[in-house]
């Protein structure tokens, strides 16, 4: 199935999906191949639960290319880091994911607001 037409969706959907970075760069939002739906970023925040500070990485992934959107980000300890807000759209198209790692495992929370259309 097509991926939907934005300017007239059949139903648009909010979501929130919390997700754990590890030490391995891996897929922390998904938008299946086939899924017939456009997943619309609304935000990507990023806190450092650890005492100490970490690097992290979050990248979107297409085929078999990662586009970075923050490589190697210094995240103090106890802090946050806003990767992407609501005025900076990213659109997950069918096939598409967002990765993240960090340098350190169980120390970096993520959080990804997105709204799912279809």
């Amino acid at each position: 199935m097509a991926a939907p037409n934005l300017k007239s969706p059949t139903t648009i959907t909010g979501k929130v999906t919390p997700y754990a970075v590890t030490t391995s760069l891996a897929s922390a939002l998904a938008n299946g191949s086939s899924s017939g739906q456009c997943l619309r970023i609304n935000s990507i925040r990023l806190a450092n639960t650890s005492g100490a500070a970490v690097t992290v990485n979050v990248s979107h992934y297409r085929g078999s290319t990662h586009t970075y959107l923050v490589k190697t980000a210094s995240l103090a300890a106890n802090t946050a880091l806003v990767v992407s807000q609501r005025d900076e759209f990213i659109y997950l198209e069918e096939g598409d994911s967002l990765y993240a790692s960090a340098s350190a495992a169980t120390s970096v929370d993520m959080l990804i607001t997105y709204d799912v259309w279809s």
